[in-house]
């Protein structure tokens, strides 16, 4: 979607024309902004069909703090990049008109670029836009991973490339190993499948409680006091890698096996059994 494509000259020209006047826009745009904290980001946000942002929104690092200290830990990747988060500069800061040329260029370019092989030449165009506005200096102090991006308000894997296109490589290192440009996935999910004692622990009842975690976070409460069979249907229901523990052994239950843990077999039986003794 964001390669690189061959364009014929005049169509190259077209780009090289209409991407600097949305830089100079940008620019034009926040120059009266004056963050009262260090920017970490700033948002491009598209308009419908015209190639020029219908807006600049400036994220600080004070946002990004908060977000961490008020999202819970599935929330926060699309909380850092919703641009309805950031407090910089006047909220959101508007791209003015940019003349009847420079549409007629835009709308010449977007069907070139379609001509040329990309779907969504928008985002084509406004990847490049965030790439160069990124790479050059600010008036501002700006944080050491820094980026402009392109808003993808699925908050998915679409604006995860966007910002992995339009990073510097030293910001790219750092935003990955922060763990910030991989959104929550149902893979960092796994159900939790436990037998139940009695009050007395003397007894393994054979009745199951289940629910969802993330790491070691509670991410859905499930049944308790429930057959096996219940409890793995619920689980499978919810999640691909399931834990099981029956007594104090461990499986693997669900269609993603966890390594390292044995698969379970749907055709064991579970029965109530007293708790073995200590000697």
């Amino acid at each position: 979607m964001l390669a690189d494509l061959v364009l014929e000259p005049e169509l190259g020209r077209d780009v090289d024309l209409v991407v600097a006047a949305i830089e100079q826009a940008v620019r034009d745009a926040l120059r009266e902004v004056k963050p009262k904290a260090a920017v970490r980001a700033l948002c491009l946000y598209p308009g419908q069909e015209d190639l020029f942002p219908a807006a600049v929104f400036v994220g600080l690092e004070s946002d990004r703090r908060k977000a961490f200290a008020t999202s819970t830990s599935e929330g926060v990747f699309a909380t850092i990049w919703n641009p309805e988060t950031f407090t910089g500069g006047d909220w959101p800061v508007d791209v003015g008109p940019h003349g009847d040329a420079l549409e007629d260029a835009g709308a010449r370019v977007a069907r070139g670029l379609r001509d040329a092989g990309t779907s969504d030449p928008v985002r084509w165009v406004l990847c490049r836009v965030a790439r160069d506005l990124g790479s050059e200096g600010w008036p501002w102090p700006v944080t050491d991973d820094f980026v402009v991006y392109l808003l993808d308000d699925q908050f998915g894997e679409d604006l995860t490339e966007n910002l992995r296109f339009s990073a510097s490589s030293h910001a790219l290192e750092i935003l990955t190993t922060k763990g910030l440009l991989a959104p929550f996935g149902p893979s960092d999910l796994t159900a939790v499948v436990t037998e139940l004692m009695d009050d007395d622990l003397t007894m393994f009842t054979a009745t199951f409680e289940c629910d969802v975690r993330r790491g070691e976070e509670l991410w859905e409460s499930g049944p308790i006091g429930v057959s096996l069979e219940e409890a793995l249907g619920w689980a499978r229901e919810h999640c691909g890698k399931i834990r099981l523990s029956v007594a104090s052994e461990e499986h693997t239950a669900g269609s993603e096996a966890i390594p390292g843990l044995p698969l379970w077999n749907d055709e064991r039986p579970v029965e109530p059994r007293p708790v073995p003794s200590r000697s």
